[in-house]
């Protein structure tokens, strides 16, 4: 009986010292997660999320330089790279693979649906006086977001509360299944309203409205859709509205346009390979890289016969 209790202690005091080390570790470590929530994520923000420049894009300042044409990459966080280092976006390496012949100028805003990019590149229009070759205009699944009724975030209680507001494994475990409890009801919020028809016909509209704009400033448009990358399942299951969109870009698009689906791409990588980590289904380093080298070919007139690319007809 007394080594059963001895065994019991040892136990314990092996957990407790376990979560000691973990608490600090944690209180030393940053890392993404995909809604930002956690102490951890946001010293991943405060240490990585540079440089930032007055309009707010993660960017350098914008200088127009009247001897050259601009490139717009227009998008949400899937543009301005939440999860990886600025040198890491697909954003960055194009601009680098593509010397000095364009200049590049980054609109990608955190969280932005179609409705918030219109108004992103009026405003981007407004300021800067712009002759623009190419907007890469980045999509995903959730830029249906204006129309889609918001998934009920729980409620955490008194005690839950104390308890994150003082460990940090207390707010990683916390922030881990808010996630994934988020995660699961939006998605299914989200693929309804593609699913919905006039639901669908409003996003349409606008997404018609920002193309529209994009084209009257005399730009080509490459149309960048992104899958969700959590998971297998969920990216096969953005086929929900990847298959509109084409349908969309193919009645829509003016010549020289293109639609290039991530789709085949990301499919081809695991879950690992694909995104930031097990809390962040943000594109990993390596994806982007990938992207970019194929923005870039884009631009220089070297994608072809590449499946996930359709050419306006």
């Amino acid at each position: 009986m007394k080594s059963v209790r001895l065994y019991a202690v040892i136990v314990l005091l092996s957990l407790v010292a376990a979560v000691l080390i973990a608490e600090i570790g944690l209180r030393a470590a940053s890392f993404s997660s995909g809604t930002g929530t956690g102490r951890a994520a946001r010293r991943w923000v405060e240490e990585n999320w540079k440089p930032i420049n007055k309009l707010g894009y993660r960017d350098v300042e914008i200088e127009t330089d009247k001897t050259k044409r601009q490139i717009v990459f227009l998008g949400d966080s899937f543009t301005s790279g939440h999860g990886v280092k600025f040198n890491e976006t697909n954003y960055y390496l194009a601009k680098n693979f593509g010397g000095e012949k364009y200049q590049y100028i980054n609109a990608g805003q955190n969280g932005a649906s179609t409705r918030m990019e219109i108004q992103n590149f009026d405003d981007l229009l407004k300021k800067y006086n712009l002759n623009i070759e190419l907007v890469v205009h980045q999509y995903l699944g959730n830029d249906i977001d204006d129309y889609v009724r918001k998934a009920p975030i729980y409620d955490r209680s008194n005690f839950r509360k104390f308890l994150i507001k003082v460990s940090e494994v207390a707010n990683l475990i916390d922030s881990y299944f808010f996630y994934r409890s988020f995660a699961t009801q939006y998605y299914d919020s989200l693929f309804s309203a593609y699913t919905d028809a006039p639901t669908l016909k409003k996003h349409l509209t606008d997404l018609k409205s920002l193309h529209a704009k994009i084209h009257g400033t005399g730009a080509k448009l490459l149309f960048l859709v992104f899958p969700f990358l959590n998971t297998d399942a969920v990216l096969s299951q953005s086929g929900i509205y990847v298959a509109p969109l084409k349908d969309y870009f193919l009645s829509n698009c003016s010549p020289g346009d293109a639609m290039f689906d991530v789709s085949p791409i990301a499919s081809k990588l695991t879950r690992e390979e694909r995104t930031v980590n097990a809390m962040d289904a943000h594109p990993s380093a390596l994806l982007h890289s990938m992207i970019a080298k194929d923005v870039h070919d884009f631009i220089n007139g070297k994608m072809t016969g590449v499946d996930s690319i359709i050419f306006c007809k």
